[in-house]
């Protein structure tokens, strides 16, 4: 599991980083937070503390976090796509 030096992690953030040991694939090594939301370069996490995203993966990258022209799009597209599964 993830450590970090300094600051207290929350029982939250311990117990996900519990269930991401335990449950994830680990592509990415772990980090000690857990983001629930974010907008433009700024995320926010379980706790409610707000970070800067330096990290910047995927989409991020070109569009920041909930760009509102892809919100929009996505949106759209949920509300008039049907999805056909075969096997």
């Amino acid at each position: 599991m993830a450590t970090k030096t300094g600051e207290q992690l929350s029982d939250k953030v311990l117990e996900l980083l519990n269930m991401e040991e335990q449950y994830a694939v680990g592509a990415f090594g772990s980090l000690p937070g857990f983001m629930v939301s974010g907008k433009g370069s700024t995320l926010v996490d379980v706790d409610g503390k707000e970070l800067i995203d330096f990290i910047c993966m995927f989409s991020a990258t070109n569009l920041g976090h909930c760009h509102p022209k892809l919100v929009k799009a996505v949106t759209d597209s949920v509300q008039t796509s049907a999805y056909y599964l075969s096997n």
